[in-house]
């Protein structure tokens, strides 16, 4: 689904996706690219707005030697950023000293060259609060998933379903002397086209035509993956257990409640059990505060059960990218020895050679950075 983006914030918004780009591939160069350009977002944005006509903020006025003050440094575009928070009503989602703390790490990488490599807990904590900045003054709900898209609109990924659909009903073509599938024909020529026969495909057989989803085996018997891998593989077969990562739909529909989230006076209002599945109310947010760890530890302890009595595990949310893979890396750096404890970004490195679909939100990658000491410390592997 495309999202309107106001013309007079689109290039605020390419700034995003740009920087979106580097986040989701993690070498050093991107890290630093990272850090200049979501802290450039936050700057474009807020010198957008302040420059607009009150037409274009909604019919929001303020004297032009404000606007004059604001526009004087990036401290005082930050300062009337918080100001703005409070003449709204918002909530602070960062505090005005990590907004001035990201371009501080942003200077040091693009002036002065000493800045070394950002932490992972810098870059998410620049990357959401850029979002967050964006969302505020544009009034534009979802732009994380407006990024998503955006980048995946860029980016296409290879979808394995789609591509031996179309293998097996066109067969491969050949090109001079060589063969190639065409799913890849259709991906480097036409990307738009191959994105939304991808989408299109994949409705279909929601819709209730046969499909494998490949899910990924990260440890012996226990996987990760995605809604259409327990309702197309997993869903009825003996020797399995489930982990439903997500509140939509299972932990909705076992405990059978209709309004937005659920009762917090359920005695199962976290999770709930049923034999070999396990129901998460679990969201896919940008905040680690929603991100509650007895969820996560419930998940650890239930996969760590019931590969001990010989079951195979799937683990799922959604769409397999941030949820269940983030639970799965949590249960890897506990109880196994497969991912180095050095630091974070290189048991995230590790985990991404084995499991490569791992696009966290905002949320689980803060509960990661906020936490994997813990979890590498607090071992079972002994």
């Amino acid at each position: 689904m495309t999202r309107y983006i106001q013309p007079w914030a689109l290039a605020c918004f390419e700034l995003l996706v740009h920087a979106e780009e580097h986040y989701r591939k993690k070498k050093d160069i991107d890290k630093r690219l990272v850090a200049i350009g979501f802290d450039n977002a936050i700057e474009s944005a807020i010198t957008t707005y302040l420059s607009l006509k009150p037409i274009q903020r909604e019919g929001r006025k303020y004297r032009k030697q404000d606007i004059a003050v604001w526009l004087r440094d990036q401290p005082s575009k930050i300062r009337f950023f918080y100001d703005e928070l409070d003449r709204r009503n918002l909530e602070h989602k960062a505090t005005e000293p990590e907004l001035r703390w990201y371009h501080q790490v942003r200077n040091d990488v693009y002036h002065s060259g000493i800045g070394g490599i950002p932490n992972e807990q810098c870059l998410v904590g620049v990357r959401e609060a850029a979002i967050w900045v964006f969302s505020v003054l544009f009034e534009i709900p979802s732009v994380e998933v407006a990024v998503f898209e955006a980048v995946e609109r860029l980016n296409p990924r290879r979808d394995n379903a789609l591509d031996e659909y179309l293998e097996e009903t066109s067969g491969p073509l050949a090109i001079g002397e060589m063969t190639y599938s065409p799913g890849e024909v259709l991906l480097a020529v036409d990307p738009a086209m191959y994105c939304q026969m991808a989408r299109e495909y994949s409705k279909s057989v929601a819709e209730g035509e046969s499909q494998e989803y490949p899910m990924i085996d990260i440890y012996p018997n226990l996987y990760v993956g995605h809604q259409g891998d327990y309702e197309y593989q997993v869903k009825g077969q003996d020797g399995w257990a489930v982990v439903h990562a997500c509140k939509e739909p299972y932990h909705r529909q076992l405990l059978g409640y209709t309004t937005r989230g659920a009762p917090k006076d359920h005695p199962e209002y976290r999770s709930a059990e049923r034999g070999n599945r396990l129901y998460l109310n679990l969201v896919d947010a940008n905040d680690p505060a929603y991100i509650p760890k007895e969820v996560i530890e419930k998940a650890i302890a239930f996969i760590h059960e019931k590969l001990s009595e010989g079951s195979k595990v799937l683990v799922h949310c959604n769409q397999g990218e941030s949820r269940s893979p983030g639970i799965g890396f949590l249960y890897l750096l506990r109880e196994t020895d497969v991912l180095p404890q050095t630091s974070l970004d290189d048991a995230l490195a590790k985990f991404r050679q084995i499991y490569s679909a791992f696009y966290p939100s905002g949320g689980i990658s803060g509960f990661i950075a906020a936490h994997w000491e813990e979890y590498a410390t607090d071992s079972g592997k002994g």
